[in-house]
């Protein structure tokens, strides 16, 4: 039966871009095979009828490694894709249930498993990874790419905002110095 581990070398940067294109496109994009809409399945639906058990459900863990995966291969606007469907699962248990559950149903998004659970929680790392940001002080933050969510998104950091949308990215410091950035290129923006 083929499973999540199929994405491994996805996320070990193992393949070729060819070859990531393939797994990509043929497995986990597919919606008939990996692509649901609350996350990746622990394995296709089509192996869920034959194996029940926990098949259905989403692994937010590993959903982020193959996210990480997917931005490694030049894959950012399905990457974002995959943060807002882990999301729309997380914040429907959370307004709901108000508890993170260990996984989220594929098709449903209703929690399973433990509650309060950590694993469960929001994929900040690969949220910021997909927005190309990394935050590395209060003082200090490396901006890369463009923003791939349709909306702005603005990130707060210990007295450091950063506002992102399509065109610009706004840095203001904690000292109220304030950095804009108007192209995709990596940027090491700082203040001393």
């Amino acid at each position: 039966v083929q499973d999540i581990s199929l994405f491994l070398p996805l996320m070990a940067e193992t393949e070729t871009l060819q070859q990531a294109e393939q797994i990509i496109r043929k497995s986990l994009l597919n919606p008939e095979r990996f692509w649901q809409p609350y996350g990746i399945p622990l394995c296709p639906p089509k192996a869920q009828k034959s194996t029940g058990g926990d098949c259905e459900n989403t692994s937010v863990m590993w959903s982020s490694l193959i996210g990480r995966g997917l931005l490694a291969y030049g894959y950012q606007s399905e990457a974002a894709e995959l943060v807002a469907r882990l999301m729309s699962a997380v914040l429907f248990n959370l307004k709901k249930h108000k508890a993170f559950s260990h996984h989220y149903h594929t098709e449903s998004a209703q929690g399973v498993g433990e509650r309060h659970a950590l694993p469960g929680l929001a994929p900040l790392p690969l949220f910021l990874e997909t927005l190309g940001i990394r935050l590395i002080s209060p003082t200090k933050v490396m901006l890369v790419g463009y923003n791939p969510f349709p909306w702005p998104v603005t990130i707060k950091y210990r007295g450091l905002t950063i506002y992102k949308d399509r065109q610009k990215t706004r840095v203001t410091f904690p000292g109220g110095q304030t950095a804009v950035v108007k192209n995709s290129d990596p940027h090491l923006v700082s203040v001393e």
